[in-house]
């Protein structure tokens, strides 16, 4: 009796924590610009986003400039910062944005002409986004910058690469303020250089390519420890993987992909101690039934049980809109669950560039998403889901499917939609509407009723300023519906819902 009850309070505390994180979907537009996030980097009080795009901030609209964002925890904007700099581009690098030891932010890119490319450094204060330094290195006239990690004495490493050099990459070390200690090259220049990089415990760089995308393909794993110098060289055959980092069960996992054809599908990966291939996870998605052939997945994190949780977006069939991809994999490369996030508007995308974890043990995901509003372009796209990988609790008690995002004019959520047979349907709860007087309507195309229901029958949840219902197609028909919701006979919201 005793252990049922232990075991009881473990579920009870389980549940609670599932249902206490919260959850967010937020585009973020800056001074009607067009921008793409590129890099998350959470902090305790929420996390701070960094990109780049075209707006207004200068008098050249086209003049690319770099984007700072900072969201608290519940998506909510803290500070925008924009950068620029006179004559020149400026470029963000992917999932290239750290939390340094002393609590600055510090991100890496390029600032770049018609005819040179300099790397550069940006450092932030996260609390109000201030540049503490800006600074660039130009030992060469094409130069790009990926990626900083810190060491454990506070000094950087920079990952780049030179479109002139006969390497593959270079790495250069910095000082905590941005100065530059040393660069050295790595590789030769037939290799494709890595997309991101590893620093672990004892102060080791690792970083994996692709040493030869031809038949027979093969790929190379380098240690370099804080002096730049090779320690360790590795390959892997077969197979083209292009970052890495070490797993908590030993050997690596990262990204790879499918070459020499450039990698519209891609996958994550795990290798052993041995630097052997143990497993390659595919998306569930069959890559061959897509027309447009885009299928990205392996920006991946692992989890302290072993766990990975991956993301990635696709190309969808019917207008070439982009869809964002979530799987939870286990140790052994098996799939727990895997979500997919749309929009409900056409020509609006939702294309996935990076992702973090929260202390919560939620899932941060960023990229391009274009507003639900005609006059704005490209914007941030934050979402934050919970641990089972949803938008609202009690997605993954459904077969997997399509999930709209909340469009803003309509205020509902339906999950999945199409509907077969249950659906989670989620709204905003406006505090002067007593629950009792909402009514749930299914109206068909003709404008006829064929479904009306008290809210109260679907038992609803009402979760912060959200209320939440399972609900029950019964013997509604297949076809195209508009889902309203009423209160006193004053609709308050509108979706257009599929029962197949």
């Amino acid at each position: 009796m005793r252990i049922y009850f232990i075991l009881l309070l473990i579920c009870i505390s389980i549940k609670g924590s599932l249902f206490s994180q919260l959850t967010f979907n937020n585009t973020i537009d800056f001074n009607n610009g067009d921008e793409t996030a590129l890099s998350i980097v959470s902090v305790a009080d929420g996390c701070i986003i960094g990109g780049h795009g075209y707006g207004n901030e200068t008098d050249d609209y086209y003049q690319v400039k770099l984007k700072f964002v900072k969201v608290d925890l519940e998506g909510n904007e803290v500070w925008q910062h924009v950068f620029a700099d006179s004559g020149y581009n400026l470029y963000c690098g992917n999932q290239s944005g750290i939390l340094m030891q002393n609590g600055n932010i510090l991100f890496c890119g390029k600032r770049q002409t018609d005819s040179t490319s300099e790397i550069i450094t940006i450092c932030l204060d996260q609390e109000t986004g201030d540049s503490i330094y800006y600074k660039t290195y130009d030992f060469n006239d094409w130069l790009f910058g990926n990626q900083v990690r810190e060491l454990s004495t506070g000094e950087i490493i920079m990952l780049a690469w030179d479109t002139n050099a006969p390497s593959a990459y270079l790495l250069l070390k910095l000082s905590p303020n941005g100065d530059l200690i040393w660069q050295k090259s790595y590789g030769s220049s037939n290799e494709v250089y890595p997309s991101n990089f590893e620093i672990d415990d004892e102060d080791t760089i690792w970083l994996i390519n692709p040493y030869s995308i031809e038949v027979p393909q093969r790929s190379v794993v380098r240690g370099v420890d804080s002096s730049g110098v090779l320690i360790s060289v590795n390959f892997i055959e077969d197979y083209c993987l292009l970052q890495g980092f070490k797993s908590l069960n030993g050997g690596f996992f990262g990204a790879g992909g499918y070459f020499p054809v450039p990698p519209y599908q891609t996958y994550t990966f795990r290798v052993d101690n041995l630097f052997t291939l143990s497993w390659v996870h595919e998306s569930e998605i069959d890559f061959d039934t897509l027309i447009y052939g885009e299928l990205f997945t392996g920006a991946a994190k692992e989890l302290p049980n072993g766990d990975f949780i991956s993301v990635g977006y696709y190309a969808q069939n019917e207008d070439y809109r982009y869809n964002a991809i979530v799987t939870k994999i286990d140790p052994f490369g098996n799939t727990k669950w895997e979500h997919y996030y749309s929009t409900p508007n056409e020509n609006t995308n939702r294309r996935v560039t990076c992702m973090s974890l929260t202390g919560d043990n939620g899932i941060l995901i960023g990229g391009v998403g274009h507003s639900e509003f005609e006059e704005e372009d490209q914007n941030y796209w934050i979402l934050k889901l919970d641990s089972m990988g949803c938008l609202i609790p009690g997605c993954d008690t459904i077969a997997d499917g399509i999930m709209d995002l909340i469009n803003e004019t309509t205020g509902i959520l339906i999950f999945p939609n199409p509907i077969a047979e249950d659906a989670i349907v989620q709204f905003k709860y406006i505090e002067s509407i007593n629950i009792t007087d909402l009514t749930i309507e299914i109206v068909d195309l003709m404008g006829k009723v064929v479904m009306s229901r008290e809210i109260t029958y679907f038992n609803p949840i009402v979760d912060g300023n959200q209320i939440r219902i399972n609900f029950q197609r019964n013997k509604i028909n297949a076809g195209v519906y508009i889902l309203n919701i009423y209160s006193n006979n004053f609709r308050i919201g509108s979706n257009e819902v599929i029962f197949k």
